[in-house]
């Protein structure tokens, strides 16, 4: 057994973390031009935020989570311009879902990825898949170690966040009451398919 981490351990962890960080947001700045005069704040501005307050001077899995998601956003400003984004696309999902597995709540940027794509470029919906592949990737290798440690409990607990009601206290609905839900939800989604052109003219 290897023990509990001592308070300098932690310490030295989010230090690195800290400065890894702040080299990526420079790095960020450097090759894509975010800011056009010379500048240090890219740099500088991450050390200082992360020195105000003794909670950053201990590790935890937001400072690994905010890594893969800088990341992140290597291919997404790469793919400005480009006609073909399904690879950063895919790349980007997969750097989210990494994420994700130290920060789950990092699943809520994936959309969010998709918008500000789409203002950058021509986002499809294969590269929308691409990313959702991508996700899948990383979250199919994930279950399958889970399910090699006998564990399924702990990779469906962090998705708990995400349920808006117990699955188990479902109501106990007869036969003809679900084939009256579903083929009324089926009779809605074809209605709201069969009549999309006019929804995206409006």
């Amino acid at each position: 057994c290897l023990g509990q981490p001592t308070p300098t351990t932690t310490g030295v962890f989010s230090t690195i973390f800290v400065y890894l960080i702040a080299l990526f947001i420079s790095q960020l700045n450097l090759r894509f031009g975010i800011i056009r005069t010379r500048t240090h704040l890219p740099f500088s501005a991450p050390l200082i935020l992360f020195s105000l307050h003794p909670f950053f001077l201990h590790m935890s899995p937001d400072f690994v989570a905010l890594f893969f998601i800088l990341l992140a956003f290597f291919p997404l400003l790469e793919s400005h311009q480009r006609s073909y984004l399904q690879k950063y696309a895919y790349q980007s999902g997969i750097l989210l879902a990494i994420a994700s597995i130290f920060t789950i709540y990092v699943l809520f940027f994936i959309p969010l990825w998709w918008r500000v794509a789409a203002m950058m470029s021509r986002f499809s919906i294969k590269a929308v898949l691409s990313s959702i592949f991508g996700t899948l990737l990383v979250y199919w290798i994930v279950f399958a170690l889970y399910v090699f440690a006998d564990n399924i409990v702990g990779f469906t607990k962090p998705f708990y966040f995400f349920a808006l009601f117990d699955i188990q206290q479902l109501p106990t609905l007869s036969v003809p009451m679900w084939g009256f839900l579903v083929s009324s939800s089926l009779f809605v989604i074809g209605f709201i398919i069969a009549d999309y052109r006019y929804f995206s003219r409006d």
